[in-house]
């Protein structure tokens, strides 16, 4: 078991409650890979929560769920009001917007869902392993870094005093590898803006700090116990949602965590507005429920998009391994009984969801390590003209050829793999390519990897050279020459 932190922000001042360690024994929670954990490897090209339509959602406890569009955003809210925080009873009605699924989700739905939701929690999902990674090689550039700068300057910083004057409570995983840079930076916001809000960070999934305690350990995929990769530049467990319920519970404005599953930024606030316990497992298998365990799914109206049996159906078995056993840190959710019903009447769709069913979580917390694995640098160029798309393979295998005739002048190794596609001439379909090209423009794509930083540097000058010394029809080097970039792998364990 490890420590998880909980810092409540207050003009700046910074208390510490370690509150959290008799909340994540082994017995209460385990950590999983964004909803993945215990056994199971996680599906290939990352996992994802249980609903992940829910990524995009308002949720109503009482009424009814709205899913956000990317389409036109409603009137500006020209009232004023606070949410009411006195009911937290379990009987009221809990309105949760979910504004983000992804780092780079689009920046409409923030106002969307502020101006036309009538929210009490506005939530964001900013965290992939492709992130974690991202997130680890810019505080490695920068210490104050590491987290997503979006969340801060074009989620909240322009709406800061809407959400202050609507009363809505913000929860987000923005804060990457350095939660607390980002609490920070959310201060400098608030500051500007002349308010007075209170900002809670969630800590406790880096596990940097015991990497000496750690040499071998148990793998995700139950293949055995292998030792940790000797290159590490991060390791974090994936936090539940009871650390953000207890930021909520002690009066937090804003809640900034580090990894945490998906569904964790809405399941706190439900587990905060309505008393839910971390024993409640049938509730929490829901994740966003009625008194009696079902919702209805719908849309704000006139914002385009459709909520459909098909496309619930699609979100709700995307990427979860065994329905009947899909593992979180706070509850192992049963979706095998799970009944979806279209309701007529309602603009774009509405669907009601009920049968969701929890059981105890499992006993290890998943973690996931990023480790540097060499450098790669990726090349792209237009080629243009006559048998253009043989021109670009011949161009590119000649680059890669050139290359490594330096390599032996210079007593490097060979690349560890090298990868060209030309674009335009159906590569991306294998076997299953038409044989008759026509089309007279296509484009290089080529990617190469080395252990060695130097090595592509030398790849990375050779490549403008084709402009002038090989087939005509090259119109320049997008982006000019390859930038040489380091590559870090994820690497997932298991943690008592």
């Amino acid at each position: 078991m490890f420590p998880v932190g909980l810092y409540l922000w207050v003009h700046r001042r910074t208390l510490n409650f370690p509150i959290f360690s008799s909340l994540f024994s082994p017995n209460e929670g385990c950590l999983a890979s964004r909803g993945c954990c215990g056994p199971r490897a996680p599906p290939a090209g990352g996992s994802h929560a249980p609903f992940r339509a829910e990524k995009r959602l308002i949720w109503s406890l009482k009424t009814n769920f709205l899913h956000r569009s990317s389409a036109l955003v409603p009137p500006p809210y020209t009232g004023s009001h606070r949410r009411d925080r006195s009911g937290s009873a379990g009987t009221g009605t809990v309105r949760i917007g979910c504004a983000s699924g992804f780092w780079g989700d689009t920046a409409t739905s923030v106002p969307q869902l502020i101006f036309g939701g009538e929210l009490d929690f506005l939530v964001f999902d900013y965290l992939s392993e492709i992130t974690m990674s991202l997130l680890t090689a810019a505080r490695t550039k920068a210490p104050n870094l590491g987290y997503a700068p979006d969340f801060v300057h074009a989620a909240l910083a322009p709406f800061i005093n809407d959400i202050h004057r609507k009363g809505i409570r913000i929860v987000s995983n923005a804060g990457g590898v350095n939660p607390l840079a980002c609490a920070e930076a959310i201060q400098e916001v608030i500051k500007k803006a002349g308010l007075d809000l209170k900002v809670a960070v969630v800590t406790g999934d880096d596990l940097m700090p015991r990497k000496g305690k750690m040499s071998e350990v148990k793998m995700a995929d139950g293949e055995g116990v292998q030792r940790l990769p000797r290159t590490l530049h991060s390791m974090n467990a994936y936090l539940g949602a009871e650390p953000i319920r207890r930021c909520l519970d002690l009066g937090a404005d804003v809640v900034v965590t580090g990894r945490c599953v998906d569904s964790a930024v809405a399941l706190g606030p439900l587990m905060h507005a309505f008393g839910w316990r971390s024993s409640d497992y049938d509730l929490l298998a829901a994740g966003s429920v009625r008194p009696d365990g079902s919702f209805l799914l719908s849309k704000p109206p006139k914002t385009g998009g459709l909520v459909s049996f098909g496309t619930v159906a699609e979100q709700l078995v995307y990427e979860i391994g065994d329905p009947r056993r899909y593992l979180l840190p706070d509850v192992t959710c049963d979706f095998s009984q799970v009944v979806l019903q279209e309701v007529p009447g309602a603009e774009g769709g509405a669907i009601s969801v009920r049968g969701a069913r929890g059981f105890p979580p499992p006993l290890h917390y998943k973690v996931c390590a990023t480790y540097l694995d060499g450098f790669r640098a990726t090349a792209v160029c237009p080629v243009g003209g006559p048998r253009a798309a043989e021109k670009a393979r011949r161009t590119a295998e000649s680059l890669i050829k050139r290359t490594r005739r330096l390599f032996q002048l210079l007593s490097l190794d060979d690349f560890s793999a090298v990868n060209i596609q030309i674009l335009g001439a159906e590569d991306t379909y294998g076997h299953n390519a038409r044989n008759k090209v026509t089309r007279q423009t296509q484009v290089i794509w080529m990617s190469v990897h080395h252990q060695q930083k130097k090595a592509l540097e030398v790849f990375s000058r050779e490549i403008a050279s084709a402009g002038t010394g090989m087939a005509p029809g090259l119109t320049g080097i997008v982006g000019g020459r390859p930038r040489v970039s380091p590559v870090l792998k994820p690497f997932f364990f298991l943690q008592p």
